[in-house]
């Protein structure tokens, strides 16, 4: 749980969701966003996972395959980079203005850490999730699929369920199986459920 001063009719919280930036794709959506933050001034801003598409590492394709080979890892961390300083570019150029920066880890993130294990002899030191300079942009960044609690809400990439720790795929089912209020990104579209503790509180699920 993270206490984040804020007002006393509580923390005004903006979510960035599932932006997956990867070479070739436009990124004016990402500095409209920044300028549209810095109208609203959110007291947090959570990044919550999947900033960063990383093709080059994804599973799906096979090795060798021509969309790996198009695909490389440096021209992906360049992407995420270009995007991340068009997004925090107008909110940094705000004077006086420090939003408190949040980010948990998405399963493209990911790809990074499990390529590595994948092959630790030959890529360890050479490849790391800190490549994607998060970290060195402000964030403070929560390991993936470890939520992370503020003002009362849980925000994870997604919530796992179930041995195979497969995601919990409706906000109705992540207020019966979290008993708090939640916040996801991961999967696409939205979904919203309400419900209410046994001492009355409110209690909202946002995927």
């Amino acid at each position: 749980t993270l206490n984040i001063p804020g007002p006393k009719h509580g923390l005004k919280i903006a979510v960035i969701t599932d932006t997956q930036v990867k070479p070739g794709v436009p990124i004016n959506h990402l500095a409209a966003c920044g300028r549209y933050l810095t109208e609203i001034r959110p007291d947090v801003i959570v990044m919550i996972g999947d900033f960063a598409d990383m093709p080059s590492l994804s599973g799906y394709n096979p090795a060798g395959s021509a969309t790996i080979e198009n695909a490389r890892y440096k021209a992906d961390v360049a992407a995420v980079r270009q995007a991340m300083t068009a997004f925090l570019k107008p909110i940094r150029a705000v004077r006086g203005y420090k939003p408190v920066l949040i980010g948990t880890y998405g399963n493209h993130e990911d790809r990074i850490d499990r390529t590595i294990e994948l092959n630790p002899r030959h890529l360890a030191g050479l490849m790391s999730i800190d490549d994607l300079g998060y970290m060195a942009d402000g964030w403070r960044m929560f390991p993936f699929l470890q939520p992370v609690i503020i003002g009362g809400v849980a925000f994870c990439h997604y919530f796992p369920s179930g041995q195979l720790g497969k995601p919990i795929t409706t906000a109705r089912a992540l207020l019966q199986k979290m008993h708090q209020s939640c916040f996801a990104g991961h999967l696409q579209g939205r979904d919203i459920a309400y419900g209410k503790r046994a001492d009355g509180k409110s209690l909202t699920a946002i995927i």
